[in-house]
């Protein structure tokens, strides 16, 4: 029987260069920052899930405004009408109340640089408890769009090709599933790319 240094050792050897091999998955076995920033992060818009004047909306705000990589811009309205009025190429869609890490839109901009291809982007989550400390972690595999087809495994922060993404909205049901739809109409772009930034 293999060690799990062994089994980790064959993983890094044969798996995780498959999966480089393949042109529309993008999987970092790293987080793309360690320490000092050594890739300059793409600009970011942020577009907030939730009415503006609320609690969750402003407490999610406040931790954007956190660290480095604030992001470029701040969007306002419907999504529509926010991918529409911003000329970024990526959006971040992120749900009101939830509380992005204070280096996360500095990693995802950087992830954006190292997957130019990638249409959508995730990373893992966690939660914040009520004395503020992050616990909980929840780690997502790399994107896949069979297993997006099985369950919802997307995650509550998706980085968006704002084009792609305009021009898919239309397509989309809507109701509470629509940030899922999004994703999978995405992912199911033949040729195009998705990436997934770890321990965020």
């Amino acid at each position: 029987m293999l060690s799990a240094a062994d089994r980790w050792g064959a993983y890094l050897g044969g798996v995780e260069p498959a999966l480089a091999a393949v042109p529309r998955v993008h999987r970092f076995a790293r987080p793309p920052v360690i320490g000092k920033a050594e890739i300059e992060p793409a600009p970011l818009a942020v577009w907030i899930d939730g009415d503006p004047d609320s609690e969750a909306v402003a407490r999610t705000r406040g931790a954007l405004g956190l660290g480095g990589g604030n992001p470029a811009a701040l969007l306002q309205g419907s999504l529509a009408q926010a991918l529409g009025e911003t000329r970024l190429d990526r959006v971040v869609l992120i749900r009101a109340g939830d509380e992005p890490a204070p280096i996360a839109l500095e990693r995802l901009g950087q992830a954006v640089i190292m997957a130019p291809d990638a249409v959508v982007i995730t990373c893992d989550d966690d939660r914040v408890d009520a004395a503020g400390r992050r616990q909980a972690p929840r780690f997502r595999p790399g994107p896949s769009p069979d297993r997006w087809l099985a369950c919802d495994d997307s995650g509550p922060l998706l980085v968006v090709d704002r084009e792609r993404a305009a021009g898919l909205l239309g397509e989309l049901r809507g109701g509470p599933a629509w940030r899922h739809e999004l994703a999978l109409a995405l992912a199911g772009h033949a040729g195009e790319g998705h990436a997934h930034v770890p321990l965020l």
